[in-house]
């Protein structure tokens, strides 16, 4: 490789991050690979297209200011068709000579662009799947009577002294964290939602 491009390693949390630096940190270390850059930290979910940094990785290549992407897995680099197919068409015209992962390396070969394929084609049916999950487990909520999130300002979930837990139960007023005349008082006397916010957080009040 002529100049390998820096690891493009997206992350929600720091330690999901933290371990992907890690392991990328060492395969680099490993291999004597040169960087072109320091590593690229993407937040944004990779679940749509129009992900900045993202454009701004496969602008460079094309611009050959690098011929290679090292990164955590192929998954973090696209979960929708559209940027999974950009990069497997970029494989194929030689843009990307390699992209490198701490399990194996893709190469342009039918054998690797084949793999990559499907490695894609799972990312993109997990995170299809995971919505779908999380969509009709917010419906069966509803139509169980029960509040499908997390509870809003000023009310708790009910306590279960069989399970000895909250999950699933309905939700009910939290006067103990939060009293609505109190809030009432303070949104009228702020002189801006700041305001209130802050002497709301003084008063350290929060919900379950």
């Amino acid at each position: 490789m002529k100049n390998e491009f820096p690891p493009f390693v997206p992350a929600r949390t720091s330690s999901r991050w933290n371990v992907a630096a890690i392991a990328v940190g060492d395969l680099v270390t490993r291999l004597g690979i040169s960087l072109a850059s320091d590593p690229i930290r993407e937040a944004m979910s990779a679940r749509r297209p129009g992900r900045p940094l993202f454009g701004k990785v496969m602008q460079s290549l094309k611009e050959g200011e690098a011929d290679a992407i090292v990164c955590w897995h192929p998954d973090r680099l696209a979960r929708n068709p559209l940027d999974g197919g950009e990069i497997m068409w970029a494989l194929s015209q030689g843009v990307i000579k390699e992209i490198v992962t701490p399990g194996r390396t893709f190469k342009n070969t039918s054998d690797d662009k084949l793999l990559l394929a499907i490695v894609f084609g799972m990312a993109t049916k997990y995170t299809d799947d995971l919505s779908a999950n999380v969509r009709r487990g917010n419906r069966q909520a509803i139509e169980d009577g029960r509040w499908p999130s997390k509870p809003p300002l000023g009310y708790k979930r009910a306590f279960d002294p069989v399970s000895g837990n909250r999950r699933h139960m309905p939700i009910m007023p939290d006067p103990e964290r939060f009293d609505l005349r109190e809030y009432r008082a303070y949104r009228g006397a702020a002189p801006s939602a700041s305001g209130l916010v802050r002497g709301w957080c003084h008063r350290r009040r929060r919900t379950r």
